[in-house]
């Protein structure tokens, strides 16, 4: 596969994973949550459902080269109401998870662990760009973002196994799959974006060598 044809793969992957996470955040209320917990936190809940399903929304296009170079001024505001809108999900999240886990301690560890990344990634990408340093802002932006889509991988693996794995689970193997498909999401996105860091990494660095030299 041609550098051009990965690169329209993964931002079409990407896509998919935006629109599942927007479409997750979107039918929250439509019924009954599966956490009976979050109703005993309905404003952090609400919180984090919401402003998760904006930062699926205006994340993506933040990556996108014609966007960053023909409107910066757009890329910047939208820039900084993503760190503050980030910064809130992953608060909440960790709160969530941690006060009020479904799933027992696996669902505490990597919920924390997740938080923790998506957290410290979202905020090293912000002081990079404070600090002038760009390229080491795109890359801890982008490993923010792989972080925060693990929600939308997590189901795309939750349920296919769901229906592979057994028809009428227990709750101890429900659980079991339910933290297994997040180990695996956050690995997975993770893994990946390190990848198109690395490669992009590569091609930059010749042409800020050859623009040096002129």
């Amino acid at each position: 596969m041609t550098r051009k044809g990965s690169s329209w793969t993964l931002a079409t992957a990407v896509g998919i994973l935006a629109l599942v996470g927007i479409a997750a955040s979107a039918t929250h209320y439509f019924w009954e949550p599966y956490n009976p917990g979050f109703l005993d936190f309905p404003f952090v809940t609400a919180l984090h459902v919401v402003l998760g399903g904006i930062y699926l929304i205006l994340a993506p296009l933040q990556f996108v080269s014609r966007i960053r170079s023909r409107h910066l001024t757009y890329h910047r505001r939208v820039g900084r109401l993503l760190v503050a809108i980030g910064l809130v999900v992953g608060a909440t999240a960790l709160f969530m998870e941690l006060a009020i886990p479904f799933f027992g301690w696996g669902e505490r560890v990597i919920i924390g662990l997740f938080g923790t990344v998506f957290l410290v990634a979202l905020t090293r990408g912000f002081l990079h760009v404070r600090a002038g340093r760009v390229a080491l802002h795109r890359e801890w932006m982008m490993r923010a973002f792989a972080a925060g889509l693990s929600i939308a991988t997590q189901r795309l693996i939750f349920f296919p196994a769901l229906l592979i794995v057994e028809a009428d689970p227990t709750d101890g193997q429900f659980a079991a799959l339910w933290v297994a498909a997040f180990v695996a999401a956050f690995v997975l996105n993770l893994l990946v974006a390190e990848a198109r860091i690395r490669a992009t990494r590569r091609t930059r660095v010749p042409r800020a060598t050859t623009a040096e030299s002129t």
